[in-house]
């Protein structure tokens, strides 16, 4: 394929978006999100720290390969060849990727039918797109004190929050409604604009919602309270139960229902004055599960990555008059392919506690397939890496959902759970309300923040 002047040379890590991922995760790094991600940081640690790894491994990249061309760039632009030049990108990567999926049909998720109108991944995807500024990222833009108060809650000034809650009315309502749609689905959508969604304004939304919830049950108004939280509910969901979550989704959906599980037991719901049965209710909205199963973004990773990343990267890098090229393009997404569909049918078997003792260095994929040259053993190589600490991190944020249905649990005066990893009962303290961890040896590094009921 040949290639124009503007094209950038990138190292390996760069073309695999290790930096843009690096990126979206300082970007969603506050004091408050440092305490939630506490319970996912596990989950894209290696994607923020592979690149250095790496470098110091026998694996160290070698290859300088041409970035693939910003398609979002291009068919917005107003010079009308770029805009054909996206077209017929799109095109040919579509053209490769169905026959990717011909040959490996296990990769194509189940697909949902539901309609655009209630499609809330829709909805959300093109509210970020609407959003986006001039670097091509979504985010808004807090004054200073509303982003203080969101960032660490305990600099908590209802003021501050009313103000802005009252002047961007709209911007709550059209959050809430995304949030409360109920179905979610790629199906029909490229995956040129899902495969990297922004995490920022994922956050963002959650916290300002929760503030509010927070505003309108300090008020007493218990409805809208419930209602802004369903919402943030919504929105983990539209990202997490969509059939092909990324990696970068599902964290974000993680996040964002961890956010909803803490901002309620800690500020919400002791503002409110419930009776005990009024708690089945909040439990019910705010479904403190694990929403997804690891096949899930093993899948989403798989199917969204090779054509939102593997196949532009690649087929943008087989031109053997280049000095570095990749002369066995079809072999290497086949490997890739196989390689996921192998984790995923190992993940089946795979109990929570296996993925919180799963050990670091251990490969989820197949051994490298023997057929593949230097250059595509190096990327596949890379493309394997930290799903052994996504592993660890996916269990340790269960433990933390299951913490939570017991905390519901006890304020229904049911028998809560016992603790998934452990199978041992969950320590309560009924004078202080604190609920925690069984001591046991192999829960060490949870490192839960202090659970306290109302």
């Amino acid at each position: 394929m040949a290639h124009n002047n503007d094209d950038q040379i990138v190292n390996l890590s760069e073309c695999f978006g290790a930096h843009r991922i690096a990126l979206v995760i300082k970007r969603m790094m506050s004091q408050r999100s440092v305490c939630i991600l506490g319970a996912v940081f596990l989950l894209v640690a290696a994607l923020v720290g592979w690149k250095v790894r790496h470098e110091k491994s026998e694996l160290r990249p070698k290859l300088a390969l041409r970035d693939a061309p910003d398609l979002r760039s291009l068919s917005r632009s107003n010079r009308a060849e770029d805009r054909h030049r996206a077209k017929k990108l799109k095109a040919d990567y579509d053209a490769i990727f169905a026959a990717v999926l011909e040959r490996n049909p296990g990769l194509v998720p189940k697909w949902k039918s539901v309609p655009d109108e209630e499609n809330g991944f829709l909805h959300w995807l093109l509210f970020l797109e609407k959003s986006r500024g001039t670097d091509g990222m979504a985010s808004f833009d807090f004054p200073e004190d509303v982003s203080e108060i969101l960032s660490d809650p305990e600099k908590w000034n209802a003021e501050i929050i009313k103000a802005y809650v009252e002047k961007h009315a709209d911007l709550l309502e059209e959050l809430t409604r995304i949030g409360l749609l109920t179905g979610q689905s790629t199906y029909g959508i490229s995956p040129d604009r899902w495969s990297f969604m922004e995490a920022n304004i994922a956050k963002q939304s959650a916290e300002i919602l929760c503030a509010d919830a927070r505003l309108a049950a300090e008020s007493g108004d218990g409805d809208r309270a419930l209602l802004r939280i369903k919402a943030v509910i919504g929105l983990s969901n539209h990202q997490g139960l969509v059939e092909t979550p990324t990696l970068i989704a599902a964290t974000v959906a993680i996040l964002v229902k961890l956010t909803a599980l803490e901002e309620s037991m800690n500020h919400v719901l002791p503002a409110l004055d419930l009776k005990q049965e009024d708690y089945a209710q909040w439990r019910q909205v705010l479904s403190p599960d694990p929403m997804m199963k690891f096949t899930d973004f093993l899948r989403g990773e798989g199917y969204g990555g090779m054509r939102g990343l593997v196949i532009p990267v690649v087929s943008n890098n087989t031109d053997f008059s280049e000095k570095d090229h990749i002369p066995d393009p079809d072999a290497l997404y086949d490997a890739i392919t196989q390689g996921y569909l192998h984790a995923m049918k190992r993940a089946e078997s795979t109990s929570y506690l296996d993925h919180w003792q799963h050990h670091v260095g251990e490969r989820w994929f197949t051994e490298t397939p023997e057929n593949l040259s230097d250059q595509s053993v190096e990327i596949y190589h890379t493309l394997n890496m930290g799903w052994d600490v996504y592993s660890k991190g996916w269990a340790r944020a269960v433990a933390l959902f299951r913490r939570y249905d017991a905390a519901f649990a006890i304020l229904e005066g049911r028998e809560p759970p016992m603790e998934v990893l452990t199978g041992k009962p969950f320590v309560y303290d009924s004078q202080t309300r604190v609920l925690d961890f069984p001591d046991e040896e192999i829960l060490e590094g949870i490192k839960a923040d202090e659970l306290k009921l109302p």
